[in-house]
């Protein structure tokens, strides 16, 4: 989850936009990295799996304006996708691994929009008893975004680290971490945070369904200060007064809950709520979110994945916030919005295939702010087992 960004309207202090050069040399940061996690695969006799893609897009929306506020922005744009993780031995009983995901978009006419997120995790697990029912395993994970919006930029740059216990009874696994988080965002120091947290995971198999349920808090202290409204007389607008003597801090909790099938396709089922409550005016959100997800085997070789989201969100305060929802689309989508998304594989030749993918994504409870957006492209892609 990113923390509340600010008030619509308002234009984050210390804006810097980013330019061209700045965009083109990440972009260069992101294929090195790619290069140095697939060496760490290969060298480590390792597990591994590379996947790309790259092509042509259409996007009916491109700055995500809501209906009431003008005319939408459609836009070409190219699109660039890179997954590449691996596996390997470590000592002779734990184990290593890593996985890094790059997304960038570039658009044809609105620079502006230009997009650049990478995810990078390093983990580690090993048993402490012979027999593997109690296991220790934590991870590192560091996300950058950059754009090159002047105006409204949504950069940040997270890392967490977490470490925690695993335990295994017959098929039900149960994991505990503790968590640290240092999250930065970009445009506003303000809007930075650090917080500690922990989470627990609860997962097992009943015949051709995986279950899993979790429960996740955390607790966030923001550099910028605590918010309050202060009403005036008369039909003058209330104002929005900092308290420089404390600092803003948030509790968020997230409860999750997942049924998955595999068979000769594989659905699953997935519920989430996300409860933000902050000391601050604005920071206060109740979330719930409904996925339905499938992919499974079409004619002539053809695989096919649809996923279909519905989520509503109350906001304590009529003040527009944002969230980032756990999900793998967040490298090249994070509107927050309810969505139906779809991706078609057609294998050409040997590790190598053609993509169409395409989505829909609106706000079926937002009656005073309608949204709507379409996307579809085509990609080449290419899929090797390292």
């Amino acid at each position: 989850m990113l923390p509340p960004s600010p008030p619509r309207g308002r234009r984050p202090l210390n804006t810097l936009p980013l330019t061209q050069a700045v965009w083109l040399r990440r972009a260069a940061i992101c294929c090195a990295a790619l290069c140095c996690v697939s060496a760490y695969a290969a060298e480590a006799s390792a597990r591994g799996r590379l996947r790309m893609e790259s092509g042509p897009a259409v996007d009916s929306n491109v700055t995500r304006i809501e209906d009431r506020q003008g005319a939408p922005i459609s836009s070409g744009l190219l699109r660039v996708i890179g997954v590449l993780q691996g596996q390997s031995r470590l000592g002779s009983r734990g184990s290593l691994y890593g996985q890094y995901q790059g997304g960038g978009k570039r658009f044809f006419d609105r620079p502006g929009e230009d997009v650049l997120l990478q995810r990078l995790t390093v983990g580690a697990g090993a048993p402490v008893t012979a027999g593997g029912a109690v296991a220790v395993g934590g991870a590192i994970t560091v996300r950058d975004r950059s754009t090159r919006d002047p105006f409204l930029p949504r950069d940040y740059l997270r890392a967490t680290a977490e470490l925690g216990p695993d335990f295994t009874v017959a098929r039900w696994r149960l994991s505990l971490r503790g968590s640290a988080e240092r999250f930065y965002f970009k445009p506003s120091a303000e809007q930075s945070s650090a917080g500690i947290g922990g989470r627990a995971t609860l997962s097992g198999r009943l015949g051709p369904l995986r279950l899993t349920a979790g429960v996740t808090g955390q607790r966030r202290r923001f550099e910028g200060p605590r918010l309050l409204q202060a009403s005036l007389q008369g039909n003058a607008p209330p104002l929005i007064l900092p308290l420089s003597d404390t600092h803003r801090e948030d509790t968020l909790g997230v409860i999750s809950a997942q049924a998955q099938y595999v068979g000769r396709w594989v659905a699953a089922l997935r519920y989430i709520r996300v409860g933000n409550r902050s000391n601050t005016f604005g920071g206060g959100l109740t979330q719930h979110r409904i996925e339905l997800s499938a992919t499974g085997s079409l004619p002539w070789s053809m695989v096919l994945s649809g996923a279909v989201g519905v989520q509503r969100t109350r906001y304590d305060e009529q003040i527009a916030l944002s969230a980032e929802a756990d999900a793998p689309t967040i490298l090249l989508d994070d509107e927050n919005r309810s969505s139906v998304t779809f991706r078609v594989l057609k294998p050409i030749s040997g590790p190598w295939g053609v993509t169409a993918h395409g989505g829909v994504w609106f706000s079926p409870f937002a009656s005073d702010q309608p949204f709507r957006r379409q996307v579809i492209g085509l990609s080449l892609a290419y899929q090797e087992q390292l």
